[in-house]
């Protein structure tokens, strides 16, 4: 199994997600998308799910786009397009990662589809690009815009680096934890 790899584009028929299996199932026979929206508010995005031992099923989220959503920087290293759950406002994009991914995204919902080049396509989605309003998990200055942060997904359970200026591990996930704290708290740091 590759690293990472995108799930197959049947998806656009049916999601390989259980969670949107379910979802799925549920609007099909008239249920609204509310519940599984409340949910998510309270747990964060994106939608995690165990694979195997070594491996998760990420999914990514966005809510209510007209057209189309993209994610800049996804774990295949391209700007991938979401897939709409049917006619809801529920979009998607799976992926299969290794367990301990630690990687920043954006997501570009209602992208201008431009008659141009590549490079000038990708300028729209750039423009575009956001950080997920659903994931408590940020990079960028404090009080930065929803456009000048980056989301952050982080599955490992204690992901080191070696500091240079201490020649000693520091885990990533406490700076993390530390920050989102301080904000919890309105802590200024």
């Amino acid at each position: 199994m590759k690293e990472t790899t995108p799930l197959p584009k049947i998806q656009r028929v049916a999601p390989v997600s259980p969670t949107l299996q379910q979802l799925e199932k549920a609007l099909a026979a008239g249920a609204g998308t509310a519940h599984f929206w409340q949910d998510l508010q309270r747990n964060g995005t994106p939608l995690v799910e165990p694979v195997d031992d070594s491996h998760k099923r990420v999914t990514f989220l966005w809510r209510g786009a007209k057209q189309n959503v993209f994610i800049l920087g996804s774990p295949a290293g391209d700007h991938d397009p979401l897939f709409r759950l049917g006619d809801s406002d529920v979009w998607f994009r799976s992926y299969v990662v290794p367990a301990d991914t630690v990687m920043q995204y954006k997501l570009a919902p209602d992208v201008p589809l431009v008659n141009g080049s590549p490079r000038d396509q990708r300028r729209a989605i750039l423009v575009s690009a956001q950080r997920d309003p659903l994931n408590p998990l940020t990079l960028g200055e404090k009080y930065a815009d929803r456009w000048n942060q980056f989301s952050l997904l982080d599955l490992s359970p204690a992901r080191f680096l070696l500091c240079a200026s201490y020649r000693a591990a520091c885990s990533l996930r406490f700076a993390y934890a530390q920050n989102i704290v301080q904000r919890t708290s309105g802590q200024q740091s």
